[in-house]
This record gives structure tokens, sequence and C-alpha cells, in this order.
């Protein structure tokens, strides 16, 4: 019997995208101590809280720029926050930086400060008044399969204020050495994002990404 409840619970808890109190009836599944996050209908639940998703994907290869533009990401109403999840993000040039830009604007609305470490030492960087995020934090990315990997999140998604962004990850350099990079930045704009773009580009050159993105909810509370 005990077997049977574990594998009951284990079979819900794959699904993740809300959070549901204790009492509660989650997919046939008793809710019996503390809270439980399910994908699916809920009796009793009201609305889900957390995070939703994923919402939208996009993958790329080869191409000028990674783009997510589904209007389900970028939903004010819904969410407090997005999260955006980039897996292997790969240059086609090597030493390459990634840049993130919101709504497709190149103008110098963005401000950034970031750190990154490695096993041979550390250093920070930053800009103001800059026309893109470096999400490698001016490090440089090899075109070797394990390029830039981590989370990106966005506070406060709506019109009407500026953008705070924080972001965590890693990748291997040309050498190739293991880089981990975090940091925030603002955009400056009080444009509601509808678009997020990540792109690879060296002195102003763009060059081609492939990778893999998804975006996710924090939906309110």
């Amino acid at each position: 019997m005990k077997k049977a409840l574990l594998v009951s619970i284990a079979l819900v808890v794959m699904y993740v995208v809300g959070t549901f109190a204790a009492g509660t009836t989650v997919n046939g599944t008793r809710v019996i101590n503390g809270d439980l996050t399910v994908k699916g209908t809920c009796t009793g639940c009201g609305s889900a809280v957390g995070l939703v998703g994923p919402l939208d994907t996009v993958n790329v290869s080869g191409q000028s720029a990674l783009t997510m533009s589904a209007a389900a990401c970028f939903t004010s109403s819904t969410y407090d926050n997005i999260i955006l999840k980039l897996t292997y993000a790969v240059p086609g040039t090597s030493g390459d930086n990634l840049y993130l830009r919101f709504n497709g604007d190149t103008g110098t609305n963005y401000t950034w400060s970031g750190f990154r470490n490695s096993n041979s030492g550390s250093a920070i960087s930053g800009a103001v008044a800059t026309n893109q995020i470096l999400l490698d934090t001016n490090g440089t990315v090899g075109t070797n399969a394990l390029g830039w990997t981590g989370t990106i999140e966005i506070f406060g998604i709506g019109s009407g204020k500026q953008q705070h962004v924080q972001y965590e990850g890693g990748y291997l350099d040309p050498s190739p050495a293991p880089i981990n990079t975090n940091g925030h930045g603002f955009y400056l704009s009080t444009t509601a994002i509808t678009s997020v773009t990540f792109e690879y580009a060296n002195a102003g050159t763009v060059h081609t990404i492939s990778g893999t993105a998804k975006c996710y909810g924090v939906a309110k509370s």
C-alpha cells in the first residue's frame, strides 16, 4: 500500500507548474501533509501560483539570433516575473560575447554589472548606457558544444516600469576553461517587454547562435 502511494505521488510531482495547499485533491491524489506541486486539474485549489510552464520553447541552429516573442510569455496581468532557461547556446565563431536585448531595442537603454570566475582567476565587468546586457560578463564563449547555459529572471514585466534582470550561468571559453557568470542589469525603457533576443557578437559584428530557450512565468500570488 505504501509503495503504491509513493509511486502515485512521484508521478504527480513530475509535472511541475503550481503549488496547492494541504487537504485538496490533485488529479485524484489527496495532498495529506504540506504543499504539492502539480500540473493538471485540482479540486478546491483555486488558481495555481508559482512557476508555470514552459510557456514557450525556441530551438535554433546557426541562426543570426534566438528570439522569444510568444505572447504567453509576457502577460503582465498573469505573471509577476518571467524566467528564461537558456541551454547550450553555442556561437558560430569562437570568442564571441552573448548579448541579451529586449523588444529588438539596440539603443543605449541598458545597464549591467557582473562577475565571472574560473579555475584560474576572476574578474568583474559592467557598463552603463550601453546597447545590450552581456551574459558572459565580458568573457568570451568557445564554439564547443558546452555553450552558455543558465537562468535569466526578469522582474516586473508590465509597462510603466524599468525592467530588472538577474542572471546566472556558465560556459567553456575558447581555451577551453570552465567559466561561471552571474550578475544583474536593467532595461531602462518603460515600454512593456514583448520579446527577448539572444545574439552572439564580437566588436559589434553579429555571428550565428545555436541553442534552446524556454520561458516560464511566475504566477501572481
